[in-house]
């Protein structure tokens, strides 16, 4: 339970970032899209043919119907709502690493912190640009608990509500269905349809069927034609090997390396094969293991999260608070063979790469954007995650430990019988 002394001061924070927050707000930036999603959502206009202070609306109809919420306030009283929303989660993804990660899997409490130190940074540009991904993890991790509990369908129709605000979580949900049964598959169909029937509800078949054509004609075809956004800000794969390899592009073409002046056509299609045969590969590879019935570990959900962003069409800074929960794993890898002062000077020495443009300037800071440095801490991770795997680990820190059918449904559980903190 929350201290109750804690939970008046974090409540007391969460009024004053509030307030801060509506002071501040402008038309623009990300939270000014929900809002203008949400009036156009309730004035039955188009969701997508417009832009937002020259951004576009880039989520599934479902999470226009919601951001409606915010569409029955003013622009500035949105703001403080949001930004205490966002706050408050912010105390939950606390409080639930904390609890998850410490007390049910026995992470030490400095690993759980040094992850914190790690990630923090992503989190705070949440709060600042008015962010959805606090929440989204929050419920991510949640459809990830209920799983492990065998409440197959509540996580299904959990991770679906993830989904239809961020496609991302699509990388999760394959992994969750290599894994997982056929109740699992029930929740993921029942999520589906209350995703879908939803705003039909408020805008009418006619209008919604309109909503997901437009959704697919002004976003959604151009992620599986493997249009990259070359933007220096994006640190997906794509993005970084063609700033790396091809002609300048984007909003920083100073910054383009530019290595072998290649065409960026070329380079697209290898990546987009690339990419394939990497999610090919490694879903074989999960079904092998349920084949096999090897334990389950933390280390597979955290290594398609690792996918999601390298392969993800945007990856900005904010999208990485996904990290939060592959920095603990590895993290706790790290703690388990080396000493925790080392573990603390490696965290030290990347929250300094991590903030690079506070500690050594813009200059730098576009350099390290330019070749991709989140991108390649994002590789690294994957990399570590896939050969914690390989070594069949059956460390306490990793081995997911309920017993259950499940062990035999999934292929492998541990058969330890550990009660619930």
């Amino acid at each position: 339970m929350v201290n109750k002394g804690v939970l008046i001061v974090w409540t007391g924070l969460a009024v004053l970032y509030a307030w801060f927050s509506a002071q501040r707000q402008v038309e623009h930036g990300d939270l000014y899209v929900f809002y203008i999603s949400g009036i156009r959502f309730i004035a039955g206009e188009s969701l997508y043919a417009g832009k937002a202070s020259g951004l576009t609306f880039m989520y599934p109809p479902f999470a226009a119907m919601v951001h409606q919420i915010l569409a029955l306030f003013s622009l500035k009283t949105a703001s403080g709502l949001f930004a205490a929303f966002n706050f408050i989660f912010l105390g939950v993804s606390i409080l639930f690493t904390w609890n998850w990660f410490r007390l049910r899997w026995q992470f030490s409490s400095i690993t759980v912190l040094l992850a914190w130190l790690l990630c923090g940074f992503y989190f705070f540009l949440n709060l600042e640009l008015g962010q959805n991904n606090i929440f989204l993890l929050v419920f991510t991790l949640f459809a990830l608990e209920l799983w492990l509990r065998e409440k197959f369908i509540y996580a299904g129709m959990l991770l679906c509500l993830v989904i239809f605000f961020k496609l991302t979580a699509l990388f999760l949900l394959g992994w969750m269905l290599l894994r997982g049964n056929l109740k699992f598959i029930v929740g993921i169909g029942a999520g589906i349809l209350i995703c879908l029937i939803m705003p039909v509800l408020f805008r009418g078949i006619e209008q919604s069927v309109q909503d997901w054509k437009d959704f697919y004609l002004y976003f959604f075809r151009f992620m599986l034609a493997g249009h990259v956004y070359t933007d220096l800000r994006n640190q997906n794969l794509g993005a970084t090997i063609i700033r790396l390899l091809c002609e300048p592009t984007g909003k920083y073409p100073h910054a383009t390396v530019n290595l072998f002046s290649l065409q960026v056509i070329e380079v697209k299609s290898i990546i987009r094969y690339f990419q394939y045969g990497v999610m090919i590969l490694v879903s074989g590879w999960m079904i092998v293991r349920r084949l096999q019935r090897q334990p389950l570990t933390l280390a597979e959900p955290a290594l398609f999260l690792c996918l999601s962003q390298l392969f993800s069409g945007l990856t900005w800074n904010q999208h990485l608070v996904m990290l939060l929960p592959v920095s603990l794993i590895i993290l706790a890898e790290f703690q388990r063979r080396i000493s925790i002062q080392n573990s603390l000077s490696l965290i030290i020495l990347g929250s300094g790469s991590l903030s690079a443009k506070l500690f050594l300037g813009t200059q730098i800071h576009i350099y390290a954007y330019s070749v991709g440095l989140y991108t390649w801490i994002l590789f690294a991770s994957a990399l570590f995650l896939a050969l914690l795997i390989l070594k069949q680990d059956k460390s306490a820190l990793l081995t997911i430990p309920y017993e259950s059918n499940h062990a035999t449904i999934q292929g492998g559980v541990d058969g330890r019988n550990t009660t619930d903190h």
